[in-house]
């Protein structure tokens, strides 16, 4: 989340200074500096791990044909 805010041009230090600001505004972009950080991350996060389901199916979908009948397909398919 942190590389995220700084990528955007928010250290911590800013965003911070932003949320404990006198000015409501000022808090508002705090507010929504961090929660775009939260949502980056997570995006992130999702994009890693569907790649690494995508590398499982198609690892999967390689062995589809070295199975011998159509129980041991459907046995590999519910892995």
């Amino acid at each position: 989340m942190t590389a995220a805010l700084e990528s955007a041009g928010f250290g911590e230090g800013t965003v911070e200074e932003l949320a404990g600001s006198s000015v409501p505004g000022a808090r508002r972009v705090a507010s929504a500096a961090t929660g775009g950080a939260v949502v980056a991350a997570a995006g992130e996060s999702a994009h890693a791990n569907t790649a690494q389901s995508l590398g499982r199916v198609g690892a999967l979908v390689d062995m589809i044909g070295e199975t011998e009948d159509l129980k041991a397909s459907i046995d590999l398919n519910t892995r």
